[in-house]
């Protein structure tokens, strides 16, 4: 209840000590501090917190103490570790697949942004794609202006559903072959 933290220090919720007196620096210096902590509680056990802290002052303006707020994040940190891990585990069995694979990121603006390929692609297509990272999927592959693959692509992204073709044109050749492009949710 209340009455375990009410007159307590900063420092008894903290595990590391170096960090409550990094965060109380902060505190003092700038009035407000916020950011990831190892939180301590009752019994002892720790957990990853998130906290939001300002500096209390009186009437006159002088600091009478702090005001904070705390969120546990261990759950969340977890599923990020998982998530990145799992990032991890899939671009090392892409890197490595025989078959070619662009990677892209829709951004909020709509556009569609290259950002990796693996070295497959780079020989189907006979393309360094490392030259094309962080350019749209026009500016990357400007034979794809005015065909509808760059639609397909932000449709899928944006709702998560599949496609798959048969014969693809790039620049002024056909590649032929099966297509299969699939979205993936790694963020918001």
């Amino acid at each position: 209840g209340k009455e375990e933290v009410i007159g307590k220090k900063i420092s008894d919720f903290l595990q590391n000590t170096d960090e409550s007196a990094a965060i109380i620096a902060v505190l003092n210096n700038t009035g407000k501090w916020q950011g990831n902590y190892t939180a301590r509680k009752k019994d002892g056990s720790t957990f990853t917190a998130f906290g939001l802290a300002t500096v209390l002052k009186d009437e006159k303006g002088n600091m009478i103490g702090y005001q904070s707020s705390v969120l546990d994040i261990t759950e969340r940190r977890k599923a990020e570790e998982a998530l990145r891990d799992s990032e991890s585990r899939m671009r090392a069995i892409i890197e490595r697949a025989l078959f070619g694979a662009h990677s892209y990121e829709l951004q909020p603006d709509g556009r569609l942004i290259l950002v990796g390929a693996n070295q497959t692609a780079d020989h189907i297509l006979a393309l360094d794609h490392s030259l094309l990272i962080g350019k749209t999927i026009e500016e990357a592959f400007p034979g794809l202006v005015g065909t509808d693959i760059p639609d397909i692509y932000r449709r899928i992204a944006a709702t998560g559903s599949t496609h798959e073709a048969e014969n693809v044109v790039y620049e002024r050749d056909q590649i032929h072959g099966v297509f299969a492009i699939h979205a993936f949710q790694t963020g918001p």
